[in-house]
C-alpha cells in the first residue's frame, strides 16, 4: 500500500491505556473493514531510532508523558554516603541533647522559683505566669547551648571534598592522554566512598574494554592465525603437537593448499553469514556494520578482513562475498 492509499483509508485503533509495561502492547486495527491485530513487534518506543529505510508509515498513540518510557521513568535517588549518614546521626542526637537540655534547664529554672521565690526578689519575677516563663526559658537556653550542634561541621566537611575532588581531577595518572581526557569528578558528595571500598565487580564487556572490539586471533583445525606473532610465539612442533601461531598471510595459503581449507571456509563463511549485524554502505562504497553487539561487529569485520565480506541483509536471506564469488 502506497503513502496516497494509505490517506485516504479511513480507519480507527482501538488501544489499551497508558501504562509502564515497556515489552508488552495490546491493541486492533480497524483499517477498510478489517481488524488488523497489534502486539510489540508494531511498535516504537519513544526516542527510537530507525536505520537503513528510507521511510516508514506509523501512527502516534501516546504522546508527553503517557508514553511508556515517561511511565516507566522513576525518581532519581539521593546518594548519601556513609560518612553523611554518621554526621546526620550525630547530629540528630546532639540536637536531641539540646532539646532536653533546654528543657531540663528551663524546668529547674521554674522550680528553682517556685521553691525560693521569696529570696530571689532582686528577680522581679512577682507574678510571673509559670507557664509563659517555661517556655520563655526554653528558648533562652536554647540559643545559649545552640554551640553544642556543629553546625561549621557541614561546611567544613564540604571544603574537604571540594579540594579532595580536585586533587583527583589533577591526577596525572588518571588522565588519558589519547584523548586529551583528564578526571572528571561530577558530585563531590561521594568522594570519600573510594577510600572504602574493599571488592569492585565488572562485566568483561564495555566496562574494561571501551566497547572497543578488534579481531585478533583464531583457531582454526588445530592451527592458531594471528595478525602479528607474540615475541616467541612462532609455531613449532614440540612432541608431535604444533605450538604457537601462524600469520592470516598462512591463512590464505591453507585456504588453498591446506587439507584443512574445507574447515577454513566453513569457518569463514559462519562468521560471514550467522550473526544479526546490519550492513551500512556509505557514499565512497565502503561499508559500516551496525551490530547490536561489538563482539559481533568485531567477528564480521575481522571475517571482510579475510576476504569473506557480508555485504547485504534481506528480511529472509543473508549474501557474503568471498573474493570475486557471490554466495546465499
Amino acid at each position: 500500500m502506497s503513502p496516497q492509499e494509505l490517506i485516504r483509508c479511513q480507519g480507527k485503533i482501538l488501544s489499551e491505556k497508558p501504562n509502564s509495561s515497556l515489552y508488552t502492547y495490546e491493541g486492533t486495527l480497524f483499517l477498510n473493514g478489517r481488524e488488523i491485530p497489534l502486539n510489540p513487534d508494531q511498535m516504537l518506543l519513544r526516542g527510537a531510532n530507525l536505520r537503513n529505510t528510507n521511510w516508514i508509515q506509523g501512527i502516534v498513540i501516546f504522546t508527553g508523558h503517557e508514553t511508556k518510557l515517561m511511565r516507566n521513568a522513576t525518581a532519581t535517588p539521593i546518594k548519601t554516603t556513609d560518612v553523611e549518614r554518621i554526621i546526620n546521626l550525630q547530629i540528630v542526637a546532639l540536637f536531641g541533647i539540646l532539646i532536653c537540655l533546654a528543657i531540663v534547664s528551663a524546668l529547674g529554672d521554674v522550680l528553682n522559683l517556685k521553691i525560693s521565690g521569696n529570696s530571689l526578689g532582686y528577680l522581679h519575677l512577682d507574678g510571673t505566669n509559670k507557664v509563659k516563663l517555661f517556655f520563655s526559658d526554653i528558648l533562652t537556653y536554647w540559643i545559649l547551648f545552640s554551640n553544642l550542634v556543629p553546625i561549621s561541621l557541614f561546611v567544613t566537611v564540604e571544603i574537604v571534598k571540594y579540594y579532595q575532588a580536585y586533587l583527583i581531577g589533577s591526577d596525572l595518572d588518571m588522565y588519558y592522554e589519547t584523548t586529551d581526557t583528564p578526571t572528571v569528578v561530577r558530585t563531590s558528595s561521594l568522594v570519600e566512598e573510594l577510600g572504602q571500598i574493599q571488592y569492585i565487580f565488572s562485566d568483561k564487556t564495555g566496562t574494561l574494554t571501551c566497547n572497543i572490539m578488534e579481531f585478533k586471533t583464531c583457531s582454526i583445525g588445530g592451527r592458531c592465525y594471528i595478525d602479528e606473532i607474540p615475541e616467541d610465539k612462532q609455531a613449532t612442533m614440540v612432541d608431535g603437537i604444533e605450538m604457537g601461531y601462524h600469520k592470516f598471510d598462512q591463512l590464505q595459503q591453507d585456504l588453498t593448499e591446506s587439507r584443512n581449507k574445507n574447515v577454513i571456509d566453513e569457518f569463514l563463511t559462519l562468521l560471514a553469514a550467522c550473526h544479526t549485524v546490519i550492513p551500512e554502505i556509505k557514499e565512497n562504497g565502503s561499508i559500516k556494520y551496525q551490530a547490536a553487539s561489538p563482539d559481533e561487529g568485531a567477528l564480521v569485520e575481522g571475517a571482510a578482513s579475510l576476504g569473506y565480506k557480508f555485504h547485504t541483509r534481506k528480511p529472509s536471506i543473508q549474501f557474503h562475498q568471498k573474493e570475486n564469488e557471490c554466495f546465499v
